[in-house]
């Protein structure tokens, strides 16, 4: 994977985020910001993903969530097997043994 565009609207607080990570110089990514600029949310949202469901948002149900990840300026969207959340803290984390393949990981302030 070169690139990975991703486009959320409505994915547990986050209202649209329009981004692509370009991995043609580097492998990782790495999301540093303060508190309430939407971390967890993304985490969230891939861990849906990863876990094959749809992301939604938390408050209001009536709004349609939008989740789409790109990979290399394709229409393809990321195969859930290869996300892996790592969430803060959690000694469950590594229970379920690890996936086969996987290419991404986010915690919830490190991205891919």
């Amino acid at each position: 994977m070169k690139k990975l565009k991703v486009e959320l609207e409505n994915c547990y607080g986050i209202k649209k985020l329009n981004y692509e990570f370009d991995f043609s110089n580097c492998k990782t990514f790495v999301i540093y910001a303060p508190n309430g600029v939407m971390k967890t949310s993304f985490a969230k949202t891939l861990k849906d993903i990863a876990d094959g469901k749809k992301p939604r948002d938390q408050i209001d149900d009536t709004l349609t969530p939008i989740s789409n990840f790109y990979v290399d300026d394709s229409n393809v969207q990321i195969n859930p097997d290869e996300i892996c959340v790592i969430e803060p803290y959690n000694e469950k984390a590594f229970n379920s043994g690890p996936r086969k393949g996987v290419k991404s990981v986010i915690t919830s302030s490190a991205v891919f």
